[in-house]
């Protein structure tokens, strides 16, 4: 698939390539998708839905031991071309859903995306902290699972997505999260692996 979107004048499929250039020791177990690995959009009674499937090469850990990491489908929706991105994440010990479950810390979230600040030199990309939470879907409770090496999202209206038609890219990431004190300041995302 070739995907036309830029962001900063880098096209999407570049600067995803170039993220799993500069991390490849990240790019192993539960963090490289593999075969199987899917998403789609489609009608579910009067409601249209995306629905996504995450496989991994090893099982998804879920203690909450495993750092901060996390799925996302990047769709054609929102106002830009990395805005309104469904995530299934965690990042202990920051709380910023009302949906942890634990002791994993997973949850979902949408999220808006941009290119890394000075704060996330060197990282893939930077989550849009203020145009994410001013996001009505920000604190979402979509259905989800994982067992084993599958992690599974369904149910995610279309609507929260900025109505789109086609599912862009599929990744696996880390987070980094700066602190000034005690308040989160950024978090820097760096890509492990994608499916197109």
């Amino acid at each position: 698939m070739t995907n036309s979107k830029t962001i900063a004048g880098i096209s999407l499929a570049v600067l995803f390539t170039m993220s799993m250039v500069f991390t490849p020791a990240f790019a192993t177990g539960h963090l490289t998708l593999k075969d199987g690995t899917s998403a789609t959009i489609q009608q579910k009674g009067n409601n249209i839905e995306l629905a996504a499937s995450f496989k991994t090469i090893t099982a998804i850990p879920t203690d909450g031991d495993s750092g901060a990491f996390g799925y996302a489908v990047l769709t054609d929706g929102g106002s830009g071309p990395l805005d309104n991105v469904v995530v299934l994440v965690t990042h202990l010990p920051i709380d910023d859903s009302t949906h942890e479950e634990l002791p994993s810390g997973l949850h979902t979230h949408v999220l808006d995306l941009m290119t890394p600040s000075e704060s996330c030199t060197g990282h893939s990309l930077e989550v849009d902290l203020a145009g994410s939470v001013a996001n009505s879907a920000f604190d979402a409770d979509y259905t989800w699972n994982i067992k084993d090496n599958t992690a599974k999202i369904k149910k995610v209206p279309v609507g929260d997505l900025g109505n789109p038609d086609n599912v862009a890219l599929i990744a696996a990431f880390t987070v980094t999260p700066v602190f000034a004190g005690d308040n989160l300041t950024n978090l820097c995302v760096d890509v492990t692996s994608t499916i197109s």
